[in-house]
């Protein structure tokens, strides 16, 4: 046994703490859910602003100040320091975002919207380096 569950957190002994997985699949459930609802309401707009529109939706799902925010976006925040979960959800993250965008299933969608292009053009935020500068900022 390697971790161990406590508040709803998995606290492991490489000394790093994470979230359980149903709370992760919770989270991303949820925002494949309101970026499905979204997507049918930017049908009709041009490609940029959708990608705008639904990084800001999964931004707001993950901020704990937003009144929408999901109920473990400030446990991500503010607990979390298992930089290898904040990476691989800031990659599955990046691929729903991209699936809802392209209308393609898997990775294949990350061909035509890249997490790269998605941070930087439409502006996708990142746990890691928020995390990164959250830690740098009290050091």
């Amino acid at each position: 046994m390697s971790s161990f569950d406590y508040l709803g957190v998995r606290c492991e002994f490489r000394g790093v703490t994470g979230l359980k997985r149903d709370k992760l699949r919770g989270l991303l459930r949820d925002i494949r859910t309101r970026l499905e609802a979204s997507t049918r309401l930017l049908d009709a707009d041009d490609e940029a602003l959708r990608a705008r529109t639904l990084c800001s939706i999964v931004n707001d799902a993950l901020d704990a100040r937003r009144p929408l925010a999901h109920p473990v976006a400030q446990a991500l925040r503010e607990y979390v320091d298992d930089r290898g979960q904040l990476r691989d959800l800031d990659f599955k993250l990046a691929r729903l975002v991209a699936q809802t965008l392209s209308r393609r299933s898997g990775v294949r969608a990350l061909r035509t919207y890249p997490p790269r292009k998605l941070r930087q053009q439409a502006g996708l935020g990142s746990l890691a380096r928020a995390r990164d500068r959250s830690q740098r900022q009290s050091a």
